[in-house]
């Protein structure tokens, strides 16, 4: 089983974690996850595991225009 990706809390701004909920997203990928949905990328993306366990990796990036 392979261990999360955690590196502690995120406390930097918008841009800073969205580069770093891509970088996760790349790292996922790149371990043989699937991406499931991006429609609300930079926001947030659904990745799934090879047996369809899904996770949101979530930003606070663009949140506000989408209210709009």
């Amino acid at each position: 089983m392979t261990e999360p990706i955690v590196d502690g809390p995120l406390s930097r701004t918008d841009a800073s974690e969205s580069v770093q909920a891509e970088g996760r997203v790349r790292a996922a990928l790149g371990a043989g996850g699937r991406l499931v949905d991006d429609s609300f990328a930079r926001s947030f993306w659904v990745l799934a595991d090879a047996e369809d366990n899904e996770v949101c990796v979530c930003t606070w990036t663009d949140r506000d225009e989408r209210e709009e």
